[in-house]
């Protein structure tokens, strides 16, 4: 009993330091974004990335020591990157502001699309087993 709640305190400060360095990593990109001029739309691309990968390494926090986790979520990060360019930069060209907000139901359907992908994208590119990536 007291083994489980030693780690139950260890996870609490490996999330507190996750969502720390999350906010942290927002808010520098969204200072240098502004320092070199861009939009503010894309503190809307900013907020959904983070609340998208920071609920996911959040959500599958037993992965943590497994190396095709992180790799199939390196994968995806970068698909993600891509996606908001094309749309913040393509789709989104004309308009200077996009209000935050409106980017939390898209991280929310994004973050659920993925937990459902990694684990298939884990088998595919790396050979877990089924067993494994659950």
């Amino acid at each position: 009993m007291h083994e489980q709640s030693r780690l139950k305190q260890r996870y609490a400060l490996n999330e507190n330091w996750i969502v720390a360095l999350l906010a942290l990593a927002a808010l520098v990109t969204a200072m240098i974004m502004d320092s070199q001029g861009l939009p503010q739309k894309w503190h809307a691309a900013i907020l959904w990335t983070v609340t998208t990968f920071g609920a996911l390494v959040l959500l599958l926090r037993r992965k943590w020591a497994l190396i095709p986790f992180w790799g199939a979520l390196a994968i995806c990060f970068l698909v993600h990157l891509l996606l908001m360019w094309v749309i913040f930069s393509q789709l989104l060209a004309e308009s200077k502001k996009v209000g935050m907000l409106y980017a939390v139901p898209f991280a929310f359907i994004e973050t659920l699309f993925l937990q459902l992908l990694l684990p298939a994208l884990e088998r595919q590119l790396f050979g877990v087993s089924k067993k494994e990536s659950h």
